[in-house]
Parts: structure tokens; C-alpha cells; sequence
């Protein structure tokens, strides 16, 4: 797991963080530990507050997050100075920094500086109390007043004079007064308001109302829900408005009409809504109750269900998201109703997964991956090793899958390519285990042969084009090179046979990598073979394991993927050495970023490791990593994205934009100096501790 932000947030509490990413949103859904305090796993309201911290809402607890502790309160019916109720609907905060809580029973006020509460009560015959008890929603303007939505209304509560004032709903009386949501209008004069199903424009100054009744509200059936729950302005202007079981209604405040309305005919799983939130990208979030989480592209309106996975934990009972929140760092928070004991964070924002989605156009079909080719016009061609190929559009993130047509000539069994390579004259070629396949310049079909001198065993593992136009060809039984004018393979001879019972077999190529220094590598069972500029004959590095890839850093020492772990080489005493600070017994595959890291593949991992310093940085499921197992296929494409395909699916991601600890290092004092000489001081880091003299005196 990555040393950040994974502390980010937050505890058992089914908490979910997603990352919003460009084009289509593809979420991911990881979580942090079950060790974390909090064990409540209503998830209410999230904010982050003036100071910082993240305060937590929920159906038994108030909890405040800094990065690295946590602080709770619990609800104690036989104490008057803390909370009202254990359930909390709703969090603000108040310019005099005042946390303030919404629960099921009176409006709480916490201090934070001295973590008293303070509670108000509806009181019915006292103007200057809430409108209710049940506290549904808190909001504060840009005056710093607070809004208070409850079951029987709204009121306004002004902290320089700490006065409540409650609205009453002109439009009628006997109307349901539910108030779940505010919304400033653009003007920044007036406020919306959802009283029941009724849009409400309060002008706070003058105290005028203007109402509208959301369509089909005034006579609706037994089942039928029009109650507002939220409310959001979209980048348009248009106000999306969120309904107790009637789905999405959108709004022109311009015209002031309802244009139309968002069900599950249009996509939606449940239309219960109960959060709206438009991310960075501009994409709407949907939180159902019933029905998990949806976004939806403003521009056209179409809706995307989260698709949870069986298998992964995570997504366990994600049927409820009560709210949506996003952080300065642009993670989306979604908050369950009920998650499971378990904490969730969000993905990190440059990991991008494209996994199997039934009856999404353009998602990645469930296929079995080969090796990444980028084409000339920047898409990304990925082997199927069992039918074809696929096609990625980077810019559009779709795929499209194609079979390879065979011509007149062709084998009597299927191709099945697993490798796919261009030579210097437009030809693309693929080797499958026991032939080879090519696609000529204007051709639509392809040619199937068998390559002439291949040995009766010799499955076809990879293929290498170098830049001199050599095609190199990996076998079980050896290296060739193929001459393409005759379609033959030309045996060439690896050294290192008389060591093979030692460790392992040197004739079972692997893969063919070439280094920066312009070193070809063919990398085997028993150790790799290098083939330097300008010589003729190889060298050959002995070593206990199956050699999957050769990477030279930035300090141009040379690194070996294997399946036992990272591998260097011992350029001394001409030996590869195992003796790397990488957890991982496989690691496959090796990409070059511009800060001088490389990236591996391990089994289901992925690590950054800066070959200077010697730090080593791990991401997998719990940063938002879920692509099953990976293998050695990868690609870095012309604009600097990372591809690694796992037996699930296919990671992607620009290296520079991953970001390390985002969260402010506790500040510990290792030494005070006077007159630039230190002042001794008695105790240990981390502990209270006393100066042994005063701070005032100069040592001796």
C-alpha cells in the first residue's frame, strides 16, 4: 500500500472515496483497514473544516480525522454538554469556527478549540429557536449564516447575534415542510430552497417567496415521492433537483420551468436520490438509496452505474450513498448508509482502470491480454491471445474488438497472437505459439505461415524489432533471427549451455528488451544474455531465476525483473545479485518516468523505485489498483502514459501526476539550539519532554 494518502481517511465507517478521472469516469473503490477506530458504518455527512480536519457524521458518532489521530464523540443521554442524539444528519461550519451538527433530535454546537457542545431545541412557543428537532440540512451562505433545514421547516441562525429566526412557508400552509436542501441563486441574493416538493426562492432581505411544484407533485399516488432531498447548480446554470423516490428533475432557473427528468428509464438503478455533486470533469454524481452510485454526462444525459464487483470486498453492500463530498485534492467521498465495517479512500487520481463492463459501448471486453503495440496514428493495439486484437482510442478511452482475417493463406488452426510488432516498411507482424501472422501495408486480410527452421517443439514465445531492422525471434528451444523475404529463422547460438543444470534452462527465451546504452538482452529460464554495440558475440549472466525483463536507470546500473524478486547487477563480479528492497517473488515488467524512477509490474503490485535515493514506493488495491493479477505486457505510449495489463484488466496512467504523501508531516522538535549551540534536552522523541536548562540560559 502506498504511504499515501492512504490515512487520509478514515475508519471501519463505509466511507468510499473515488477519484475522478478525464473522459468517461471510471471510479475505484478501495479501502484502508479494519483496525481503524471508528466501528459505525452509517456515513452521514462529511466536511473538512477551516483547520483542516474532517469531520464525520454518522448514525452513532461524531468523528474529527487530522491525518494521523482520530477524535470521537458518542452520544450519552446523561450528559448536557454533549451530543443530543447519535444520530447526525448533517455538518457546517460557521466562520467563528463553529462545527455545527444536525441530528435527530436538536441542532449541536461544537467548540472546537475547547471540544464543548453546546445543544438548541425547537421550542414551540420561542421564536428564537430551530424550526425542528430533526435537523436534516445545515448550509452557510456567504454572509456566514447558517441555514437550517428540519422536519417542520426552515430557519436562519446569525452568529453575531446568535439569533435563530424561523421562515414560514407562505405558499401553504398545510404543505409538507420537509427541508433537506439549500442552493444559493446565481444572483447571490436569493437562496432555493426544497420545502417538500416544492422549489422555493427566498429572497433573505426582503423575505419574498416565490414558489414552484415539481410536475406530477400535487397529486401524487400512494407511492410516490416528490419530497426534495437535494440540489445542485450544474456549469450551465441548470438545477438538478433530487426527489424522494421520482428520480432526477432538472430545472432552468432562466425560464423557470422543468425541463425534464432523469428515472430509471434513462439509466438510473433506483431513483430514490439522495446526493448530487458535478466533479472537475463536469460529470453529475448520483447518490441513490437502493440503487449504489451513478454519474451522468450533463451533456447528454446519459447515466453510468457503478458496476460493483462480486469478488472485491470493497463494493460489499454498497446499495446506499446518503452523500457526496470532494476534497481540496479533488477525491470524491461517498458516504454509505450500509458499507460494512470497513474504511474506503479513494484511488489515486492518475490510475485510470478499464475493466469489463456487460452492455457498455466501447468498454474493454473480458479477453485475454497480450502485448501493447502503439500504431502510428497513436491508438494502442493489445493482443488477444485466444481471438484477435484490441483497439484502444486514447483520447475517446474506447476499445473496439477485431478478429484477425485470415486470406488464402492460412494454417488449419487458429493464429492466436500474442505479440504484435511494426518493421521499418509498415509491416505489422504477430507470433502466435506456432506461427507467425502478417498484415502488409494496404492489405485487409492477413497471411498465416509457418516460419521455416522453427524446431518441432519450439513454441513461439516474443518477437523484437530493433532499430538496425533485425527481427528477433524467442523460442522454448532458442533465439532465432527472421529473415522475411524467405520466412526462415536463423538459429543464433547462446552461451551459457554448460550451466543450464545449475540454474536453469538458457535456451528457453523469455523476452528481448534493448537498454539504453543500445544493449539487446534476451532474457531466459537460467539468466540473460547480452549482445553489446558493435560486438558479435554475447555474455551471459547466470541466475536462479526466470529473467522476465532488463532495465537500465538513470545511474546506468542495470535491473532484472524476475520470479524471485528484483534483481541487480553485480558488474564487479560479473553476477546478479537478489538483494533488493522489493516485496514482491515476481516482478515482471520495467517503464522509465521523466523524474528518473522506474516502474515494475509485480504479481499485484505495482512499484516506483528511484535508483539515487533507493526509496521504493508500492501501489495496489487499496490505491485504487484493482486489475487482478498483472503480467509482463506494457507499454509507455508517445505522450508518456503507462499501460500494464493484469488478468482483469488494464491499468493506465500518466507516472508524473502520481503524487506522494499529500498529508502534512506531524512536526516532532529532534533539537533546540541557542547561539547556535543545542540546548540538552531530557526525554524521547514524541514524549513530553523538559529542557534541562532554561530555555533563556546559554550552554556552556
Amino acid at each position: 500500500m502506498k504511504t499515501t494518502p492512504r490515512n487520509l481517511f478514515l475508519l471501519a465507517l463505509s466511507l468510499l472515496l473515488v477519484s475522478p478521472c478525464a473522459g468517461q469516469p471510471n471510479p475505484n473503490f478501495t479501502y484502508l483497514s479494519e483496525k481503524d477506530p471508528v466501528n459505525n458504518t452509517f456515513v452521514l455527512s462529511v466536511i473538512q473544516a477551516y483547520s483542516g480536519h474532517y469531520y464525520l457524521a454518522t448514525a452513532g458518532e461524531l468523528f474529527r480525522f487530522d491525518g494521523y489521530t482520530h477524535k470521537r464523540w458518542t452520544y450519552d443521554p446523561d450528559d448536557p454538554n454533549g451530543l443530543s442524539n447519535q444520530v447526525m444528519w448533517s455538518l457546517a461550519q460557521t466562520p467563528d469556527s463553529m462545527i455545527w451538527i444536525g441530528t435527530d433530535n436538536g441542532l449541536n454546537a461544537l467548540d472546537p478549540r475547547t471540544e464543548r457542545i453546546t445543544r438548541f431545541y425547537h421550542q414551540p412557543k420561542d421564536p428564537n429557536s430551530p424550526s425542528g428537532n430533526s435537523i436534516w440540512e445545515l448550509f452557510v451562505d456567504e454572509e456566514g449564516t447558517l441555514w437550517i433545514g428540519t422536519d417542520n421547516g426552515f430557519s436562519r441562525f446569525a452568529p453575531d447575534n446568535r439569533q435563530f429566526e424561523r421562515i414560514c412557508y407562505q405558499a401553504d400552509q398545510d404543505a409538507r415542510k420537509e427541508v433537506y436542501a439549500f442552493l444559493p441563486a446565481a444572483s447571490g441574493e436569493e437562496m432555493w430552497v426544497g420545502v417538500g416538493s416544492d422549489l422555493l426562492l427566498f429572497h433573505p432581505q426582503t423575505g419574498t417567496q416565490f414558489s414552484l411544484a415539481i410536475p406530477g407533485s400535487g397529486n401524487p399516488g400512494e407511492e410516490e415521492d416528490y419530497t426534495i432531498r437535494c440540489l445542485l447548480r450544474d456549469r450551465a446554470g441548470m438545477i438538478w433537483v433530487g426527489t424522494g423516490n421520482r428520480g432526477i428533475f432538472r430545472f432552468d432557473p432562466t425560464r423557470q420551468v422543468f425541463t425534464d427528468q432523469i428515472t430509471d428509464t434513462e439509466g438510473l438503478r433506483n431513483t430514490r436520490i439522495r446526493a448530487l455533486h458535478q466533479d472537475e470533469e463536469g460529470y453529475i454524481w448520483v447518490g441513490t438509496y437502493g440503487g449504489g452510485l451513478h454519474f451522468i454526462d450533463p451533456a447528454t444525459h446519459e447515466v453510468y452505474p457503478f458496476e460493483t464487483d462480486p469478488f472485491n470486498p470493497v463494493h460489499e453492500n454498497f446499495d446506499i450513498v446518503y452523500t457526496i463530498f470532494e476534497d481540496p485534492a479533488g477525491n470524491i467521498w461517498a458516504g454509505t448508509f450500509y458499507g460494512g465495517p470497513k474504511i474506503v479512500r479513494a484511488a489515486q487520481k492518475p490510475f485510470r482502470q478499464y475493466v469489463p463492463v456487460p452492455g457498455k459501448p466501447g468498454s474493454i471486453p473480458k479477453v485475454s491480454f497480450g502485448a501493447f503495440t502503439e500504431r502510428p496514428d497513436g491508438t494502442i493495439l493489445i493482443a488477444d491471445k485466444k481471438n484477435g486484437y484490441l483497439l484502444f482510442d486514447p483520447v475517446l478511452e474506447t476499445f473496439s474488438h477485431h478478429n484477425i482475417q485470415l486470406g488464402a493463406r492460412r494454417l488449419d488452426y487458429p493464429p492466436e497472437v500474442r505479440n504484435f510488432a511494426f518493421d521499418k516498411k509498415g509491416n505489422l507482424w504477430g507470433i502466435g505459439r506456432r506461427s507467425m501472422v502478417v498484415l502488409r501495408p494496404g492489405a485487409t486480410t492477413w497471411e498465416q505461415f509457418l516460419p521455416k527452421g522453427l524446431p518441432p517443439n519450439g513454441w513461439i514465445t516474443n518477437q523484437f524489432i530493433d532499430p538496425k531492422g533485425r527481427h528477433w525471434i524467442a523460442t522454448q528451444e532458442g533465439l532465432y533471427q527472421f529473415d522475411a523475404s524467405k520466412e526462415t529463422l536463423r538459429s543464433i547460438s547462446l552461451p551459457g549451455l554448460q550451466q543450464q543444470t545449475k540454474v536453469g534452462n538458457n535456451q528457453h527465451v523469455l523476452s528481448i528488451c534493448m537498454t539504453r546504452d543500445g544493449s539487446l538482452w534476451f532474457n531466459t529460464q537460467g539468466g540473460v544474455n547480452r549482445l553489446e554495440p558493435g560486438q558479435d558475440s554475447m555474455h551471459f549472466y547466470p541466475a536462479p531465476a526466470s529473467i522476465f525483463d532488463t532495465h537500465q536507470a538513470v545511474n546506468d546500473h542495470f535491473y532484472f525483473g524476475s520470479n524471485i524478486g528484483l534483481g541487480r547487477l553485480d558488474a564487479a563480479n560479473d553476477t546478479i545479485l537478489f538483494d533488493l528492497p522489493i516485496r514482491e517473488t515476481l516482478v515482471w515488467a520495467f517503464l522509465d518516468d521523466e523524474n528518473g524512477r522506474f516502474w515494475m509490474s509485480g504479481d499485484l503490485s505495482l512499484h516506483s523505485f528511484d535508483p539515487v535515493s533507493g526509496v521504493v514506493h508500492s501501489y495496489n488495491e487499496a490505491d485504487g489498483i484493482s486489475v487482478g493479477k498483472f503480467f509482463g505486457h506494457h507499454l509507455k505510449d508517445r505522450d508518456g502514459q503507462f499501460y500494464y495489463a493484469g488478468n482483469k484488466g488494464i491499468l493506465r496512467f500518466d507516472p508524473l501526476e502520481v503524487k506522494e504523501n499529500t498529508i502534512a508531516p506531524r512536526p516532532v522538535i529532534t533539537q533546540i539550539r541557542l547561539l547556535n549551540k543545542p540546548l540538552p534536552i531530557r526525554g524521547s522523541p514524541g514524549d513530553s519532554a523538559k529542557l534541562a536548562s532554561p530555555l533563556l540560559q546559554a550552554p556552556a
